[in-house]
């Protein structure tokens, strides 16, 4: 149904794409970053012991992988990764990721973590040169980590009793990082909605493993109801790279459902 050349290059722009919007949303906050007590800062690398290396790249390099960070990521959404410059810039914007990460002390979103994985597993099949079975088994890597990453999230909002509650989500829209307050205040003012929402985004994460042996209408409806999700997530709390890191990677996990699973 869908190629697993397609569905890595896919995978690969996306990944490009939600790297470089980090990138540029780190140097959009680059005063607050760099300065004594933000993210890159000399004398908080020193107290977390971070490595040595870390603080004597110094804050003009940094800012500099940054910069070709944004660029380059930004143009893999539009190059090839299978040609000469796609896997130029596919390479680049991946040892940014490597670079900028080692150099902060907080870790990043899973959004940022997914892209970084994806670029990962592309860099281990496309660099070498193209390859059916390294192609595909990338492919594999990247949709079982998209299942895994559904699992995980999910266990864990279940096994917290604010999200068994249901009222999780309303607290994370009227939070002052996240969302949107008045919509926190429209679920939050109605219990029902409110643990209907909250309950079923943890319960549709931690059934996801099952699309590996779902029916094909059945996983499509899963594929379909996760585009949704992240969408929705994204515009609703304000996550730039959530709806463009996780969405890219679903052909991977339909190239991976279509090879395991025995109603396809």
């Amino acid at each position: 149904m869908v190629s697993p050349e397609l569905a890595l290059e896919v995978a690969v722009r996306g990944a490009s794409a939600a790297l470089g919007i980090g990138f540029l949303e780190q140097l959009h906050v680059g005063h607050r970053s760099f300065a004594s007590s933000g993210l890159y800062a000399g004398n908080v690398i020193r107290l977390i012991g971070a490595p040595e290396f870390t603080e004597r790249f110094g804050t003009v390099p940094l800012r500099l992988v940054l910069t070709v960070g944004a660029a380059c990521g930004l143009l893999g959404l539009f190059l090839n990764p299978y040609e000469g410059a796609g896997r130029l810039i596919l390479a680049l914007t991946f040892a940014c990721a490597v670079v900028s990460r080692f150099c902060r002390i907080m870790g990043g979103d899973g959004a940022e973590q997914m892209a970084i994985l994806t670029l990962f597993a592309g860099c281990l099949a496309i660099l070498p040169g193209p390859d059916a079975s390294t192609t595909l088994l990338a492919v594999f890597f990247i949709g079982a980590q998209l299942v895994l990453s559904y699992f995980t999230a999910g266990f864990v909002k279940a096994v917290s009793p604010t999200w068994r509650s249901g009222t999780a989500i309303g607290l994370v829209m009227c939070s002052e990082a996240y969302g949107e307050r008045w919509i926190g205040s429209f679920v939050e003012s109605r219990d029902a909605l409110s643990r209907l929402l909250t309950r079923a985004v943890f319960v549709g994460e931690c059934l996801f493993p099952l699309i590996l042996i779902a029916p094909r209408e059945v996983a499509l409806a899963m594929l379909v109801a996760g585009l949704v999700f992240h969408v929705a997530t994204a515009v609703t709390m304000g996550l730039n790279t959530f709806m463009i890191a996780f969405p890219a990677t679903l052909l991977c996990v339909l190239v991976t459902v279509e090879n395991v699973s025995p109603w396809w």
